[in-house]
């Protein structure tokens, strides 16, 4: 078990490189906290959407028996 800040620093190292700009988003925006009445920038559920996808077919693949990937780029 790691921290969510552990988990996005070794996202960050291991993932495909096109998530660079989202988890580096994610991360600088931590310190900011959750706010229910803040809205979303323009243009950012797409991006969070396609990286849910990414993980889910990560996961599959997994589940599937397939081995461990790092630097993947399905």
């Amino acid at each position: 078990m790691v921290s969510k800040k552990e988990a996005l620093l070794w996202d960050m190292e291991h993932l495909d490189t096109r998530w660079s700009a989202l988890l580096h988003q994610v991360l600088a925006d931590r310190p900011r906290g959750f706010d229910a009445d803040e809205t979303s920038r323009p243009g950012s559920v797409g991006q969070p959407l396609a990286f849910a996808a990414y993980a889910e077919a990560i996961a599959a693949h997994r589940r599937e028996g397939g081995e461990p990937m790092s630097h993947w780029s399905a």
